[in-house]
């Protein structure tokens, strides 16, 4: 039986924004890091929904 509440703020996001200046012969290399960059945020979020989703169907098999 649950005794307490848990409250959950949502999902982690990144918030930061910033520009720099790039030289030309560096370009391709900080494309491939934003790319990678993008992904690890995609990855990130499907591992918090999972987690997320892993927490509750333990707490619905102990309380069920």
């Amino acid at each position: 039986m649950l005794k307490g509440h848990i409250q959950s703020s949502g999902k982690f996001r990144f918030k930061v924004s910033s520009s720099k200046f790039v030289k030309k012969e560096d370009l391709p290399t900080v494309r491939k890091q934003l790319k990678n960059y993008e992904r690890m945020k995609l990855l990130m979020e499907r591992w918090i929904d999972l987690a997320t989703e892993l927490s509750n169907l333990r707490l619905i098999k102990e309380t069920g």
